[in-house]
């Protein structure tokens, strides 16, 4: 641009992992157009920087449907569920490349997201039995 004898502003950058870091996205006008000398031309770069997200926190607080919606809206795409006993569409964890991850984690967007869901199972854990179970009372003695 300075051979041209164009002065250049960069108004922003983007990630884009098939570019070097630093190389050209967009210009405003577009490459070709007939510019005056000294006109500026305005540029968005490579940033070089996978952008981040925090992933929302869905685990023990939504249903499928809710964490669903927005773990896309922060921009992350979702594997199919998978399912484990519990509250039916209950969801328990969410998985980042296998592991169970805590809300606020930062991860590249775009990232592939399973969400652990109950299946309407009822859980055998002693934790959850009833608690008017009888009792025989020699258990006391």
């Amino acid at each position: 641009l300075a051979a041209s004898g164009l002065k250049y502003e960069v108004l922003d950058y983007k990630y884009d992992k098939m570019m070097v870091e630093g190389g050209v996205i967009e210009q405003k006008p577009k490459p070709g157009a007939y510019v005056k000398d000294g006109r500026k031309i305005y540029l968005t770069l490579n940033s070089g920087k996978e952008p981040m997200r925090a992933v929302p926190d869905v685990a023990d607080n939504s249903s499928l449907r809710a964490a669903e919606s927005r773990l896309e809206a922060a921009g992350f795409k979702l594997a199919k569920a998978e399912c484990v006993d519990g509250d039916m569409d209950w969801v328990y964890e969410i998985r980042y490349q296998g592991v169970a991850i805590e809300a606020g984690t930062e991860i590249p967007e775009g990232s592939i997201l399973t969400i652990v869901a109950g299946n309407g199972n009822p859980v055998d854990n002693l934790e959850e039995a009833d608690s008017t179970a009888v009792i025989d009372s020699e258990f006391f003695e």
